[in-house]
């Protein structure tokens, strides 16, 4: 009963206010913003320092800010707000033939495609507080590539007592799922970039929208660990080792300023996770492989160890034969020689090929007979994510004719990367 008063009143406060503390009109589209503390009601009270720290793991982001006010008027009690958005998948298209019958698609839980609010902690002068908060019906929606996935708003909400001349301060601390696209259709897999977004201008409501002290502080470690490609974008920040980015500025403009946007791209990391349960959950068990040239390294290909592979060259071929009649949705293989950078950078990779199944039947992709794999990477990781630089060859699937009672599969090297030597290396072949 008391929590649902405190909705209604703030339901209230929200949709009645005219004016902000500096006298600015209340503008809706400002509501739908998210990050940073909103204030609620109309009160003399500045800003005089904000303290952002921004960390990056894995795919979420933990944000970490304190807020310094000072109350100018008299005794007063100020309602806030602290609005995040967070992002509800649908649930995956389903695909035909798939080998897990038990979750969605490919052995992945699917409440991993969730993006959701861990946790929120909020503090008073270094005392937890409990953080009241309500979710808001679908506001918009963001685009994938077969789905429109609904965005949701969940309002933290906090009453701050302030006497005379007072300040105080409140610190926030939260981790939340960033943004992403993830997708599993009929012909390939994505594993998208992740986004993170904060908005610097809801603060501005408090006082005249001027920050005495504000100093943002993002952490990339997690990115430079696993040699990760980002982008910061929002503010001028500085850096001495492209890995703690800062801003600090005295009397600062938050009016001035829109957001905080990040984006990172771990896929390959995803993907290896991806394909490291698929093998543990679902392998296929292959009977041999008979390569045109050096045969005698042929295993190399199949046998889970990302640092050996057979050396081929453009013109050769790789035969695949199973126990039995298999089905799979996808294969991957590890483009290259993985055992070392310069490895890598030895030999050539394949560009082109062609698949062919069951003796002597052209798999095409769409209507192609040849189909182009982009360009391979090396990452100096361990072996369980060096899986996850796995690339996929293509071909339709959308019925069973490439993918199911598979006995035979065979491997066409048509053209070629270019290394320090024309021989062509390959370190895994992955069937999924």
């Amino acid at each position: 009963m008391i929590i649902n008063r405190i909705f209604q009143i703030l339901i209230i406060l929200i949709f009645s206010i005219e004016t902000f503390a500096n006298s600015s009109p209340v503008n809706v589209s400002f509501l739908r913003t998210t990050g940073n503390v909103l204030l609620l009601k109309k009160a003399s009270v500045e800003l005089l320092s904000e303290n952002l720290n921004i960390t990056i793991i894995d795919d979420y982001t933990i944000v970490e800010v304190e807020y310094e006010y000072k109350n100018l008027g008299n005794k007063d009690e100020i309602w806030y707000g602290f609005p995040i958005d967070f992002f509800s998948y649908e649930k995956a298209r389903p695909i035909f033939g798939t080998r897990n019958s038990k979750t969605t698609q490919t052995g992945i839980d699917d409440s991993k495609r969730y993006i959701k609010i861990d946790y929120f902690h909020l503090f008073e002068n270094n005392q937890e507080k409990h953080a009241t908060y309500w979710d808001t019906d679908s506001l918009y929606s963001i685009k994938t590539n077969f789905n429109l996935c609904p965005v949701y708003r969940r309002w933290y909400v906090g009453k701050i007592v302030f006497d005379k001349g007072q300040n105080k301060t409140i610190k926030i601390k939260y981790k939340i799922k960033n943004s992403l696209k993830d997708e599993f259709f009929p012909i390939d897999y994505i594993f998208s970039k992740r986004e993170f977004s904060y908005h610097l201008f809801p603060s501005s409501n408090w006082g005249k929208g001027i920050v005495e002290n504000f100093k943002v502080t993002v952490d990339f470690t997690y990115c430079n660990r696993y040699q990760i490609n980002k982008k910061l974008e929002g503010l001028p920040f500085q850096t001495s080792d492209s890995i703690i980015y800062t801003f600090q500025q005295k009397n600062f403009d938050l009016k001035k300023s829109d957001r905080i946007n990040i984006q990172y791209d771990n896929s390959f990391i995803r993907n290896a996770e991806f394909i490291n349960e698929s093998i543990k959950n679902y392998p296929i068990k292959i009977s041999k492989i008979v390569t045109s040239s050096n045969n005698s390294i042929s295993m190399n290909l199949c046998d889970s160890n990302p640092n050996t592979c057979w050396i081929g060259k453009v013109g050769d071929w790789i035969d695949i034969y199973f126990y039995q009649k298999v089905s799979f949705n996808w294969l991957n293989i590890l483009n290259g020689d993985y055992s070392s950078q310069t490895g890598f950078e030895q030999y050539s990779k394949v560009k082109m090929y062609m698949l062919q199944r069951n003796g002597d039947e052209i798999v095409k992709y769409i209507d192609k007979n040849s189909v182009k794999i982009n360009t391979p990477e090396y990452r100096n990781v361990n072996d369980s994510l060096k899986v996850g630089l796995a690339q996929k060859l293509l071909f339709w699937n959308c019925d069973s004719d490439a993918k199911k009672d598979i006995w035979h599969y065979r491997i066409y090297i048509q053209d070629f990367y270019k290394g320090k030597c024309d021989s062509v290396a390959i370190s895994e072949i992955y069937f999924l």
